[in-house]
């Protein structure tokens, strides 16, 4: 069975040995030797353009999660100080209800005569 390019490249140069004949064997062995070393030039050059363009992707996405996780934090941290400015704003809110309603009840008192001890 052909499990590579190298196992059907050797198949391929068996059979011009075969169907060539002596004449033409050493030519064609050069000649096949010279489209194998350029398919494998070409297979590098592939896989380096492969490699140089999966770098771009990745720096691109690291590039793109770095924005994303500022623009939340930024996000999250202004959140939290609107929401614990309203929380301040609510408890102010409540003491100053609860001031009232004790200075309403002194002053009721006050008309009743006194506080008795």
């Amino acid at each position: 069975m052909i499990n590579s390019i190298d196992d059907f490249l050797v198949i391929v140069l068996l059979g011009l040995l075969l169907f060539s004949g002596d004449k033409n064997s050493l030519s064609t062995i050069k000649s096949a030797i010279r489209g194998y070393n350029q398919l494998k030039k070409k297979q590098s050059e592939l896989m380096n353009e492969l490699r140089r363009e999966l770098e771009d992707v990745s720096s691109s996405t690291n590039e793109i999660v770095r924005e994303t996780n500022d623009v939340t934090s930024r996000a999250f941290r202004e959140t939290s100080t609107t929401l614990n400015q309203a929380a301040d704003d609510i408890r102010v809110k409540i003491l100053e209800e609860r001031i009232k309603e004790l200075e309403d009840e002194i002053e009721r008192l006050k008309k009743q005569g006194g506080v008795s001890k």
